[in-house]
């Protein structure tokens, strides 16, 4: 394959972050790709993580990535090559953005979904990804990662699970290592509210959520609906406000939040 012959990073560094992201949303349409890119896995494997396919899914991505890398920039302006967990890498969906941010070789993705791993393994073969297992210690060695990303994973943690993930990342990210994690907060509870589908049901079957949430608790709803990823600990969760500051503090400092995304982003940075 001619993708297998070419760096990446090497191509997205020499493009802006707009003529890159274009580059890989044509990939959606394998009349449109650039035989340089990787192809997507099948429609099936990617409808496991939202639902969505081709280029619907690679938008949100894009429209994420493109915040993501400003903050890589301006946060991370170090010599080195970027070493970068992409934690809940699903089916690569990120991934195939990040080959800007750093060579193929320093990107690493973990997921528990073995057939999202696989689809990664076939598609992305140049970057490394493992199975990773509930409240399990991850596969990496202590300060390994100067940036870690996690989209759409701690909206649907409960909290020990949230508690055990973040000190499992924590012990992979190295002083001053930067961290972007997306939640669900009290507007997005509203909003979720008046959704038609499967999630706007579960949230509204919820008991007493802005009460819980107003007292400073996280609130999670277990999910039955993927019983065969066996995963107790993954449902519907959703933080307060201030609840990251508060609670990723052994760890990391809360630098920001943006909540201009269709999930809230929070910045961080590993403390010393």
């Amino acid at each position: 394959m001619e993708s297998l012959s070419l760096e990446l990073h090497d191509l997205a560094t020499a493009m802006s972050v707009e003529a890159w992201s274009a580059l890989v949303l044509n990939s959606a349409d394998e009349s449109r790709r650039d035989p340089r890119l990787p192809a997507l896995p099948p429609p099936k494997i990617q409808k496991i993580t939202n639902n969505l396919e081709g280029l619907k899914t690679l938008q949100g991505a894009a429209k994420l990535y493109a915040f993501v890398a400003g903050e890589v920039r301006a946060r991370l302006p170090c010599a080195g090559p970027l070493r970068l967990l992409d934690f809940g890498c699903g089916w690569g969906r990120f991934a195939r953005f990040f080959p800007q941010l750093t060579a193929e070789s320093n990107i690493c993705g973990v997921d528990p979904d073995e057939r999202l791993i696989a689809a990664c393994r076939r598609y992305l073969p140049r970057m490394n990804f493992s199975v990773s297992r509930p409240r399990k210690p991850l596969p990496f060695a202590d300060r390994t990662f100067d940036f870690v990303f996690s989209n759409s994973v701690f909206s649907h943690l409960n909290e020990k699970a949230h508690h055990f993930c973040m000190a499992e990342i924590a012990r992979c990210t190295r002083p001053g290592g930067l961290l972007i994690v997306t939640t669900l907060g009290p507007a997005r509870l509203q909003a979720m509210y008046s959704n038609t589908g499967w999630l706007g049901a579960m949230a509204r079957r919820i008991k007493s959520p802005e009460r819980r949430l107003a007292a400073g608790e996280l609130v999670f709803a277990p999910l039955s609906r993927l019983p065969l990823l066996g995963l107790p600990d993954y449902g519907l969760a959703f933080v307060p406000d201030g609840w990251t500051r508060q609670h990723w503090r052994p760890f990391f400092d809360l630098v920001d939040v943006r909540t201009n995304f269709s999930q809230d982003v929070n910045i961080a940075l590993r403390r010393s």
